[in-house]
């Protein structure tokens, strides 16, 4: 497997031989699949980091979660969610997961568990929730047409004065109100806070939006209702899917010169027409020669772009719910291998998580960085829980050491600032009749002193 680059990543509704399915897309065979998850809930599936696999089920509260190169999901850990989820969003750097339930967002934190924030300013379900790139922020769509962008870091932080149950309360950075119906799906180009971000809606709009100047730079209306939608790696053109089975291609090259564009049978827009029903995911390969997609035809079809033409049909024994395009990491063809991501059972809520009290003493670690959840595993911190005669949490270890490390500080402030004081009066004394022999013998006792 040393020359696949890209797998597919699939699943279905019914569930029937696994929960989700990893594809070769050159051979089309069976590379892993994931079992005892039940049927995928419809943009739930995701990765974390390259280690581990998650996925929300459609008929229970819970996450599924497997190492990425075994069947079975993670031992001794069951992640109990408040509700059925609608969708799931992972971190790009595998610290956050976020957690659409109703019209609400769940944010933990994945190394720790805790509950971190719950926030709400949808006023029905949510539909979308995506990450941009950089993992700084991220974006909602919903039910109520609503577009949401929100700062990663401004909810999740608490703030002096502030408890933890009160720090998801933040006003969003920008609300976008243009769709008029239901948001189907949203997809945020490369770039971090300078990326573009294109929304569908069963109002037959395509969007297209700015993220830094947070202007709607362009609206291409469709006659029919918009389900899915994606770009190429290039961001020169995009495929929208719809409720009929089609796709069309639109190319950003020759873009027009009015804020709205009409996209109906008598346009030279290309059109894919092989899927008789709705298309509910769509994604396009790095190499920007294929596109995937998947339908309620129970069929997931790969497309050659520039030919317009079915190179490959993997069959379903359900509606497709989920369907992606991702990098072949290593850790999917290993035997054994060691994750650097540590996973903590999911708190579900703030009680449970020990933030209920409003003291402001609340450990917070905010962008987590690789070597931080390495050191939770390494010699040092197993040492201090060990010490602790294994009475203890992870997290109580972590709080009892950095309670030592406080008392040390201070002790050292305390005997720096003696030390200095004493100088201090030392060399100022008979300040007015210092010659130079009395400032080295004075300068001689105070170094006789120190040692």
């Amino acid at each position: 497997m040393d020359d696949l680059f890209e797998v597919i990543f699939t699943s279905d509704s019914s569930g029937q031989l696994c929960s989700t399915c990893v594809w070769n897309p050159i051979t089309g065979n069976v590379l892993h699949y994931y079992k005892g998850g039940g049927s995928a809930t419809p943009k739930t599936v995701g990765l974390i980091r390259s280690d581990y696999m998650v996925a929300a089920d459609s008929q229970k509260p819970l996450l599924h979660i497997w190492p990425l190169n075994s069947q079975e999901q993670v031992s001794h850990m069951r992640f109990v969610m408040p509700n059925k989820v609608n969708v799931l969003a992972i971190s790009p750097d595998g610290n956050y997961c976020l957690a659409a339930i109703s019209e609400h967002i769940y944010i933990w934190q994945i190394s720790t568990g805790n509950l971190l924030a719950m926030i709400s300013r949808h006023y029905q379900d949510i539909n979308c929730l995506k990450f941009v790139d950089s993992g700084s922020h991220f974006i909602s769509g919903g039910e109520d047409g609503m577009l949401i962008i929100w700062s990663l870091e401004n909810v999740v932080s608490v703030k002096n004065g502030i408890s933890q149950r009160d720090a998801g309360k933040t006003d969003p950075i920008c609300v976008f109100t243009d769709h008029s119906l239901p948001i189907t799906d949203i997809y945020i180009g490369h770039g971090g806070i300078h990326c573009r971000f294109v929304s569908v809606s069963l109002d037959r709009t395509c969007k297209i939006y700015d993220f830094a100047t947070q202007t709607l730079l362009l609206s291409v209306v469709f006659d029919v209702k918009l389900t899915a939608v994606t770009m190429n790696s290039l961001e020169t053109t995009i495929f929208t899917g719809d409720e009929a089975g089609n796709i069309y291609e639109f190319c950003m090259l020759n873009p027009p010169r009015t804020a709205e564009y009409y996209v109906n049978k008598e346009s030279k827009n290309v059109i894919y027409k092989e899927h008789t029903k709705k298309v509910n995911c769509l994604s396009v390969s790095l190499d920007n020669q294929t596109l995937l997609s998947g339908s309620d035809d129970e069929q997931v079809l790969l497309w050659h772009i520039p030919s317009k033409s079915v190179i490959r049909t993997i069959p379903h024994k359900g509606c497709v719910t989920n369907a992606f395009f991702s990098i072949a990491t290593k850790n999917l063809f290993v035997e054994e291998f060691h994750p650097s991501i540590v996973l903590q059972t999911f708190k579900r809520n703030f009680v449970e998580a020990g933030q209920g009290k409003e003291d402001g003493n609340v450990i917070q670690i905010l962008n987590v960085d690789k070597d931080y959840i390495t050191d939770l595993n390494s010699e040092c911190f197993k040492t201090i829980c060990d010490d602790t005669n294994n009475q203890f949490t992870k997290e109580e270890c972590l709080q009892q050491e950095v309670d030592k490390l406080k008392k040390l500080n201070k002790e050292l402030y305390q005997f720096a600032l003696n030390n200095i004081v004493e100088q201090h009066v030392l060399l100022t004394t008979d300040a007015n009749v210092l010659t130079p022999g009395k400032f080295v013998r004075k300068r001689k006792l105070v170094n006789n002193k120190q040692k």
